[in-house]
């Protein structure tokens, strides 16, 4: 019955159907969209022993002894369950444009990165001394997941996370957008489309499940197979062929 309802609602509302984990808080009906008045979906029904219309009670009231009221039973609440995919990450392009070492942790770089927010440029932390030069970082672009809770690393905010690819010899390298994607362009892969989480809850271990399946192939970073691409072109490991991200 509620499957069907839900249907009749979405057509009512001469809109196509959407699965719950896919409404949004706004914006979810497009402004002037005609409405259907139809049918009640839901009729009412009087319960046994109430009063009629008339001011008389049903027969059922007559009885002696009036049965207690059975407990409406209360409907149990289901939270949807949301899939686990790169669609949950909010990945984007941004560029390096202050590096600094950790005052507090010797293999750990202090980034500044332009992800297009209004609020200005990300302070990120990574771990890349050592695999990459203080120089070489300044004015890279890079892939960041730009949804992940906010965290001190050995004192320093961290708001973000620079998506790099490695190999078991030892290499380490960020993920690079194609060559002129503008900083805040999102990044996608293009069999899992979807809504990234506001923000990532880090006890869920969303993007650690999500990670197991980046790999790079013949260069390219992707999921589960699939590119990581900004406006049909894929994002690429500079020297790194085959290989993990995270």
């Amino acid at each position: 019955m509620i499957p069907r309802a839900a249907a009749a609602i979405f057509e009512k509302l001469n809109t196509p159907p959407v699965p719950i984990w896919r409404l949004k808080n706004d914006q979810n009906l497009t402004p002037g969209t005609p409405v259907q008045v139809g049918d009640i979906l839901f009729a009412k029904h009087d319960a046994e022993g109430e009063v009629g219309g008339g001011g008389e009670k049903k027969s059922s009231d007559t009885k002696e002894t009036k049965e207690k009221a059975r407990p409406v039973p209360v409907a149990k609440k289901y939270l949807a369950v949301l899939p686990t995919d790169v669609s949950r990450l909010q990945m984007k392009v941004g560029t390096i444009t202050k590096v600094w070492q950790h005052p507090d942790a010797e293999k750990l770089f202090v980034e500044l990165i332009d992800v297009g927010d209004a609020g200005g440029p990300r302070q990120v932390v990574s771990g890349l001394v050592g695999h990459v030069s203080l120089d070489a970082m300044l004015g890279k672009k890079v892939l960041v997941v730009a949804n992940m809770k906010p965290t001190k690393m050995r004192g320093v905010e961290s708001t973000a996370m620079v998506l790099c690819g490695s190999w078991v010899d030892g290499v380490v390298e960020p993920v690079a957008p194609p060559a002129g994607a503008a900083n805040g362009t999102v990044v996608t892969c293009a069999d899992f489309p979807g809504e990234p989480d506001e923000v990532l809850n880090p006890k869920k271990k969303v993007f650690e499940a999500v990670a197991l399946d980046f790999c790079v192939k013949n260069g390219v970073a992707t999921y589960k197979g699939c590119p990581f691409s900004v406006g049909g072109e894929v994002c690429t490991l500079p020297t790194l062929k085959d290989g993990t991200i995270k």
